[in-house]
């Protein structure tokens, strides 16, 4: 039953999201529409497999021990966090700041090397401030870093 609140919670705040995101420039919705796109996809694709499982005969428990959801309860909230850090971080730090430190935060807590996750953390926001800012031109909000650098 988590499963399904917790699912139809996700599809729920793609709406939301949708919905907010409609009436943006297309050059400026196009990148939380092609997430919002991923997630409702992907949501189908475990409702898909819910459903199908259920049909099979599988027991309660052999669901549950299936679940994600359930076997890593820790890693949703982790995720939550993140995703709740990077909105708060955003307009104070601006883009760059606020992207590197909640992509460091979350690696970290999945006990991932320093290395790996200062490589991955710093090649993901540089990426991104490349692909929105140079090439889309997207402006992304401004921080601390851009205001010194730009």
């Amino acid at each position: 039953m988590k499963d399904w609140a917790f699912l139809f919670g996700v599809v729920g705040l793609s709406l939301f999201l949708t919905f907010i995101s409609w009436d943006y420039p297309f050059i400026s919705a196009l990148y939380p529409l092609m997430l919002l796109a991923c997630g409702f996809i992907l949501s189908g694709i475990k409702m898909v497999k819910m459903l199908t499982s259920k049909h099979k005969g599988k027991r309660t428990e052999e669901m549950a021990e299936e679940s994600e959801t359930l076997r890593y309860p820790r890693r949703m909230w982790i995720y939550l966090g993140s995703g709740i850090l990077y909105v708060l971080l955003m307009p104070v730090l601006g883009f760059l700041l606020s992207t590197f430190v909640t992509l460091m935060v979350l690696f970290g807590f999945f006990g991932v090397k320093f290395k790996t996750t200062f490589g991955v953390a710093l090649g993901c926001t540089v990426g991104l401030h490349l692909i929105f800012v140079a090439f889309l031109q997207i402006p992304l909000p401004r921080g601390i870093i851009e205001n010194w650098l730009f």
